[in-house]
């Protein structure tokens, strides 16, 4: 039986990995559906991938996915990982600099952890938009978090190579 996955997000990112789909690069996985801010992009990834179209996140849960495949924005993936998560689904996030809000993270952390479900993070394109919080400095600061116990909420960390 194959894995099902949906896909949020129908630009660029999701086009590759919907084009993976379609080229039998994925073989253990069946694209079960798609969702864009634009109706018209879901449409055409849709049609080339024979998947359905949603007109939102809730249609695409509706489906009953076993993953998201997240290749929209920070702010989707905001105002998805929460709903996602709490119906038990795994999300595998694109937009990572939605991580760079501690307060953010540990929620998301936290549902993770009280559904079962996994999230897994890519990398993907930087867009205009995600210029400001590349999440470079939170993920140095988690690794020492998880080295030393220690949080550090200010630049240059405390009590790391990086502050003389």
């Amino acid at each position: 039986m194959k894995t099902k996955f949906g896909i949020v997000g129908c630009g660029f990112l999701g086009g590759i990995v919907a084009d993976a789909y379609r080229k039998g690069l994925l073989p253990d996985y069946e694209l079960v559906g798609v969702t864009s801010r634009t109706r018209a992009k879901a449409e055409a990834v849709a049609e080339k991938t024979g998947c359905a179209v949603c007109d939102d996140v809730d249609a695409l849960l509706a489906l009953q996915p076993e993953y998201i495949v997240e290749t929209a924005s920070v702010e989707a993936v905001r105002a998805m990982a929460i709903p996602v998560l709490k119906q038990s689904v795994n999300l595998v996030v694109i937009s990572i600099g939605a991580f760079a809000d501690p307060a953010f993270y540990e929620q998301v952390k936290q549902t993770a952890q009280e559904s079962g479900a996994k999230v897994h993070l890519a990398n993907g394109a930087i867009g205009i938009g995600e210029i400001t919080s590349i999440p470079t400095a939170p993920a140095i600061a988690q690794a020492y978090y998880r080295y030393d116990g220690e949080r550090r909420r200010s630049l240059p960390l405390d009590h790391t190579p990086y502050k003389k």
